[in-house]
């Protein structure tokens, strides 16, 4: 039969979906279907914007003006699992996880920090592949990023120990003015980071 959402799930997705500006503090245990609460408002309204945009020329998918999600976790590792599971929901290309301090405006230049691995480029890694290809096939810049705090933190603000931030004082307060969903997962253990 069709699945049935967590309770965690079934309180939070219709609220997150209501217009305008929808916010919300999740608080449930361990294994209860939290991350999709907040991935599948991201997602779904990431996959409307690519419809809408082939089916009537809507809003650019790949203008991060359109709106960023920001999430934040307490490890790279949760990091890790956490964007799998958004590339799995969101439209190819739009997840990038951030596994260390790295030029978070990289995913929209032309040449891309070395040290980061975008696994869905590795079958589409030139733009000219996607001409004539479907919506669920076609390749979008990242409109996700997925990190530890402290690894975004560093890529914002450096660390002092750095002789400058690796994302750009005038880039970080563009993606940041672009951040439309900001997520703290965990945000008890994010305090104590």
């Amino acid at each position: 039969g069709k699945p049935k959402p967590t309770p965690i799930q079934a309180v939070a997705i219709p609220k997150l979906y209501s217009p305008p500006n929808p916010s919300a503090l999740l608080h449930a245990s361990t294994g209860s279907g939290k991350t999709l609460s907040f991935l599948l408002p991201i997602t779904e309204t990431l996959w409307r914007e690519v419809e809408a945009s082939s089916n009537n020329g809507g809003l650019d998918p790949n203008d991060m003006d359109n709106g960023m999600a920001l999430i934040l976790l307490p490890t790279r590792e949760l990091a890790a699992q956490v964007a799998g599971v958004a590339t799995v929901l969101a439209p190819p290309g739009m997840v990038a996880l951030v596994p260390r301090p790295m030029d978070l405006m990289s995913c929209w230049k032309d040449t891309r920090d070395p040290g980061v691995d975008f696994e869905y480029e590795q079958e589409n890694d030139d733009a000219e592949e996607n001409e004539g290809l479907n919506d669920k096939e076609r390749k979008y810049m990242p409109r996700i990023l997925i990190g530890s705090a402290k690894s975004i933190s560093i890529s914002f603000f450096g660390d002092g120990k750095m002789p400058g931030t690796p994302t750009t004082k005038p880039e970080g307060k563009r993606l940041l003015g672009s951040v439309r969903w900001l997520v703290m997962d965990e945000v008890d253990r994010l305090l104590n980071i």
